[in-house]
C-alpha cells in the first residue's frame, strides 16, 4: 500500500562508506523537501523567518538498493514540486520510505474573464 503526496523537493543525497570508528558500511539515500520556516514564541524569545528551509529530519529516506529509482532521482530538475509514492519502510513500517517520483503535469494558463 502507498500514498501520493505533492512535495516540494529540493534534491536528492546518497552518502556511501564505512563508518569511522566501526568500519560498518553505511548507505544512506534521502530526498529533502522544502518545508516553510516555522516561526515561533515563547517566554524566552521569539522566532521569525520567511521562506522555505530544509532540514536533515525532514528528509525522507530512500531504497538505497533501487538503483532505477536513484537513476531518476539525479536527473530531475530542483527544486520543484514532485508527486511523490510513499511507501511503508520495510525496516521500520511505522516510517514511510520514497518508491517512486514523478513530475507533475504543467499547469495551464487560466483564460481571462
Amino acid at each position: 500500500m502507498f500514498v501520493m503526496a505533492k512535495l516540494l523537493v529540493a534534491g536528492y543525497s546518497n552518502s556511501r562508506g564505512k563508518a569511522k570508528s566501526t568500519g560498518r558500511p553505511y548507505n544512506i539515500a534521502r530526498l529533502h523537501v522544502l518545508t516553510k520556516i516555522r516561526e515561533w514564541s515563547n517566554d524566552n524569545g521569539r522566532g521569525i523567518g520567511a521562506g522555505f528551509e530544509t532540514a536533515d529530519d525532514k528528509a525522507i529516506p530512500v531504497n538505497p538498493e533501487d538503483t532505477s529509482l536513484e537513476a531518476k532521482l539525479l536527473e530531475l530538475d530542483y527544486p520543484a514540486f514532485y508527486e511523490v509514492e510513499l511507501s511503508p519502510n520495510p525496516e521500520d513500517p511505522t516510517k514511510n520510505i520514497v518508491t517512486n517520483i514523478k513530475s507533475l503535469p504543467p499547469k495551464q494558463p487560466q483564460a481571462k474573464a
